[in-house]
């Protein structure tokens, strides 16, 4: 990889995290007050099936929900093997204890190759069981691209456990 674009994308990375940390610091955003906030990162569930780490690449979003019903958010999933992947563009978050549901449209796609992909909707669930080594894992489902269900219907998406990077829900 060129390291104009790594650095470009470490910077990028920097300056999302430093916005977020401002937006979760004082609880408040152009849309309100935080009411919740999802974030994941990390090698795909692999290890649920007894496959090595980072067999299917990687699985990551990012979403806020804001007292004005308004969520922004990132949602991607690399499949892995150069069988492509897609970023979305999250615009329904739904938060039940533990769990959450996130919904959106994919704005960037190379799955198929054709670009086909982009306007589809794509749905996931994630489940965060804690941050000790004592607690069960945290778990993810796969994306669901085509389900145009709202998140809100909190649609029972099987779950995997994901046993490294982090599922936090708060």
């Amino acid at each position: 990889m060129n390291s104009n674009k790594i650095k470009r994308s470490a910077v990028g990375s920097s300056i999302v995290a430093l916005i977020l940390g401002a937006v979760l610091a004082t609880g408040t955003w152009a849309g309100g007050r935080v009411l919740h906030h999802v974030s994941v990162g990390g090698p795909d569930a692999c290890e649920a099936f007894d496959l090595e780490v980072g067999c299917d690449a990687n699985f990551s979003l990012n979403a806020v929900q804001f007292d004005d019903t308004t969520v922004n958010g990132q949602y991607t999933d690399q499949f892995g093997h150069g069988n492509g992947g897609f970023h979305a563009v999250i615009d329904c978050l739904y938060v039940n204890g533990n769990e959450a549901w996130v919904s959106g449209v994919i704005t960037h796609e190379t799955y198929s190759g054709t670009g086909d992909g982009v306007g589809l909707p794509v749905a996931t669930r994630v489940v965060d069981n804690g941050n000790s080594k004592k607690d069960p894992p945290d778990q993810i489902s796969f994306s669901w691209i085509g389900d145009d269900r709202p998140c809100t219907e909190m649609v029972d998406y099987p779950v995997y456990d994901k046993p490294r990077g982090q599922v936090k829900v708060r």
